[in-house]
């Protein structure tokens, strides 16, 4: 796994205009709200927001 977190799927919600989501897989301790800050230039400028959700996944593929 990459020390930076790793992008898993991305893409907007279909029923919330303007509203998208991001999975990205991190180790515990990886802050991922710094990573989206500093890659991500709409999050910098303020253009997006950033909510962190732990997923508890249950079945993998």
């Amino acid at each position: 796994m990459q020390e930076r977190g790793l992008l898993v799927a991305a893409g907007p919600l279909p029923d919330e205009p303007g509203v998208g989501m991001t999975i990205v897989r991190a180790d515990d301790g990886v802050d991922v709200v710094a990573l989206a800050t500093v890659d991500d230039g709409s999050v910098a400028g303020g253009f997006l927001t950033v909510e962190v959700r732990p997923w508890d996944v249950r079945f993998t593929g």
